[in-house]
């Protein structure tokens, strides 16, 4: 439980940091999405690990970030600004 706790804690974290991500990209008009750094997120997050537990890690991530893209999108949107 407590594990549990602590990364919906953290998702909370970052669910709330991606809109402030997002409004910052708006307003300098900056891209949205960077594939290149969620390519190297996953990267770093896998390595060192066994080849089953970074294909699930790869798994999370990808999942992480396209819950992060649905939330940042929604927030450029009201603004009619992200690119």
């Amino acid at each position: 439980d407590e594990i549990d706790d602590g990364i919906s804690a953290l998702f909370d974290k970052r669910m709330e940091l991606v809109g402030e991500v997002a409004e910052y990209k708006r307003a300098n008009g900056l891209p949205v999405s960077d594939r290149t750094r969620e390519r190297d997120i996953v990267s770093r997050v896998t390595q060192g690990k066994d080849e089953e537990l970074a294909a699930y890690t790869k798994v999370l991530f990808s999942t992480l970030f396209d819950v992060s893209r649905a939330r940042r999108f929604p927030a450029c949107r009201r603004d009619k600004g992200c690119a």
